[in-house]
C-alpha cells in the first residue's frame, strides 16, 4: 500500500474529493497516512487522494499537501519524527523553500541539529518558540496520564475557536478538542465522539455528575439520536468543550442558564480515560 507524509502545516480531510466538500477531519504536519481506493472503488481525479489517518478516519486530501512515499521511508520517518508541537511557528532555513511556517498542536517532526527540526521534505526549520517542540520523553513527563493534568490542558484552549472538522488550537470541534487534549497525554481516542464513547457508561444525567471525577469524559445525545456531543469533566457540574453554540472553547455549567440546562437534558454518559 502506498503511504504519504503530511508535509503542510494542516490539510483539510474532505467527505468527497471535491474543494467544496465537507471537511471531516485534519491531516497534521508529519503524520503518516496509508493511500488507498475509496471503499466504493471509485477513482478520484488526479489531485486527490483517498487516505487513511493514524486514528483510522478516512478521507480525501490533496496530493499537493503530501510527501507520497513507499513503506520504508514512511516507517523511517515515523521512527525519526521524535518531537511533538505544542503550537509553533518555523522559520526555513533555506528561504526559497515551501516549508511550512507553522506547526500546529499535535505535528510531528524529527530532531536536528540544535535549536533546529526536519521536516517530512527534507527541508529544516527553526522553531520560533522552541520550547513548545517537544521531546516524547518530555512529553510524557510534562503531560502524564491523571485527571488534574488533563484538566489543566484543556483549559490552556479556552478561546480557541470552533471549527467543524478542526482538531487544532487555530479551531476544533468538540470530539477534536478531546482527542488533541486526551492524546497529548498518552491516551489515544477515536475522532468522533459517538467512537469515544463505545464501551462507556450510560446512565442518568444524575448519576453521571454523581459518580464522575474531574478528567472524565461526558457524553451528550439528544432527542433519541446516536452521540453527537463530548466535553471534559473540571468536577461538579463544569466542564470544558468546544461549542459550536459558545462559538469556540468554553466552560459550562450543567443546569445552569437555558444552555446549562440543555446540555443536563442530553447528558447520557461518560468514560473515564484509562490506558
Amino acid at each position: 500500500m502506498t503511504q504519504a507524509i503530511v508535509r503542510v502545516s494542516w490539510a483539510p480531510l474532505r467527505r468527497e474529493p471535491r474543494h467544496a466538500s465537507e471537511m471531516v477531519s485534519q491531516v497534521l504536519l508529519g503524520e503518516v497516512l496509508e493511500l488507498a481506493d475509496p471503499p466504493d472503488s471509485s477513482r478520484p481525479p488526479t489531485d486527490w487522494a483517498f487516505a487513511r489517518c493514524p486514528d483510522a478516519y478516512e478521507g480525501f486530501v490533496t496530493h499537493g499537501s503530501l510527501h507520497t512515499c513507499g513503506p520504508d521511508e514512511a516507517a523511517g520517518w515515523a521512527a525519526r519524527a521524535d518531537l511533538t508541537s505544542l503550537g509553533t511557528g518555523l522559520v526555513a532555513l533555506d528561504t526559497e523553500s515551501l516549508t511550512p511556517r507553522h506547526a500546529p498542536f499535535g505535528a510531528r517532526v524529527a530532531s536536528g541539529s540544535p535549536g533546529v527540526v526536519e521536516l517530512p521534505d527534507g527541508s529544516r526549520a527553526n522553531p520560533s518558540d522552541p520550547g513548545s517542540v517537544i521531546s516524547d520523553l518530555d512529553r510524557a513527563g510534562r503531560y502524564p496520564p491523571n485527571p488534574a493534568a488533563i484538566v489543566l490542558t484543556a483549559g490552556q484552549w479556552l478561546g480557541a475557536p470552533y471549527v467543524w472538522g478542526g482538531r487544532t488550537e487555530q479551531g476544533a470541534d468538540c470530539s477534536g478538542f478531546v482527542q488533541a487534549v486526551l492524546g497529548l497525554h498518552g491516551f489515544p481516542l477515536p475522532r468522533d465522539s459517538r467512537d469515544q464513547f463505545k464501551g462507556g457508561s450510560r446512565a442518568a444525567s444524575a448519576d453521571v455528575q454523581r459518580e464522575s471525577i474531574a478528567g472524565d469524559l461526558w457524553f451528550f445525545a439528544w432527542e433519541g439520536r446516536q452521540v453527537s456531543h463530548v466535553g471534559i469533566c473540571l468536577g461538579g457540574p463544569r466542564m470544558v468543550h468546544a461549542s459550536e453554540t459558545r462559538g469556540c472553547v468554553a466552560i459550562d455549567a450543567l443546569g445552569e442558564g437555558d444552555f446549562g440546562r440543555r446540555l443536563l437534558e442530553g447528558l447520557v454518559g461518560f468514560v473515564r480515560p484509562a490506558r
